[in-house]
């Protein structure tokens, strides 16, 4: 599996753990432990999709630069 390919199945799983997080806080008042995940989630997220935003921005710079 690709650098890429590994990196979106991380934040997949990130966001399902937060998802299944948050279903649970809506019923139930969390345990540290959950809401330390839940922050160390949110943290990590937008971390994830700035390298995935970077990779596909610099794949497009390469395939415009073969172009030319």
């Amino acid at each position: 599996m690709s650098i890429r390919g590994q990196t979106k199945k991380h934040r997949w799983l990130l966001q399902e753990g937060l998802l299944g997080i948050e279903d649970l806080e809506v019923s139930h008042v969390l345990p540290q432990e959950l809401l330390d995940r839940k922050t160390k989630i949110q943290t990590e997220l937008p971390k994830i999709l700035e390298e995935l935003y970077w990779h596909k921005r610099s794949k497009l710079k390469l395939a415009a630069e073969r172009r030319c």
